[in-house]
């Protein structure tokens, strides 16, 4: 029986992945890095905002000994990019709406891998840290963010469901033994999974009173 439920943050709250990517050319400017270089760069590295940057200067060839401080400072301009596209877009009213009904029956928690510092900024901005018991971000990994979890709630992992659109987010699930729901949207394109899928967070409530 499921008793609580975790939510990815980009691509499930909010279809902000690409609000994301288009932050990036906010930050640097075309005359001082090439368009192609950043996209390049962002398509290729999978990690976090941090690891990002760090390839990006060492692409550029920066002295080693002021890199760490350039990937601070643009971490920064990032971040504030981020936000501000972000909280122009807004949280849809259907995801509110879904969300308010689902926080009724449920307590509810994000997971992401975005950097803590942002995501609890991204969520305040966007008025809906209400709806959320916690929000864990990076540091920790998700699958320990996970852990945290279960411990708090005084629950098992298989009475957790955790809600998200990328593989990091199945492998962490399956890695605790957490139960894990797909969010299909353009990013990840799935179709058929070897776990169930959703295209929308109203779809969630009839789904896991099954499991």
């Amino acid at each position: 029986m499921i008793k609580t439920l975790v939510f990815d943050f980009d691509g499930v709250i909010m279809d902000s992945n690409q609000l994301k990517r288009a932050a990036w050319y906010d930050v640097f400017p075309e005359h001082l890095v090439s368009a192609r270089l950043v996209s390049d760069v962002v398509e290729r590295n999978k990690g976090n905002r941090y690891d990002i940057l760090h390839e990006i200067f060492m692409v550029l060839k920066r002295p080693q000994e002021t890199v760490h401080l350039l990937v601070d400072g643009y971490a920064r301009r990032f971040n504030e990019a981020v936000q501000t596209r972000l909280t122009s877009e807004g949280v849809s009213a259907d995801t509110l709406h879904a969300l308010t009904e689902l926080a009724e029956r449920y307590p509810l928690y994000i997971n992401s891998a975005t950097p803590i510092q942002g995501l609890v900024e991204t969520v305040e901005n966007l008025h809906i840290g209400y709806l959320f018991k916690a929000v864990f971000g990076v540091p920790p990994s998700k699958e320990e963010n996970l852990q945290i979890i279960a411990v708090r709630e005084g629950i098992s992992p298989d009475e957790i469901a955790f809600v998200g659109d990328g593989e990091g987010d199945w492998q962490a699930a399956r890695s605790t033994g957490v139960y894990f729901v797909g969010f299909a949207n353009k990013d990840n394109n799935w179709s058929e999974r070897e776990f169930p899928l959703i295209s929308g967070l109203d779809q969630i409530g009839g789904l896991i009173t099954t499991v």
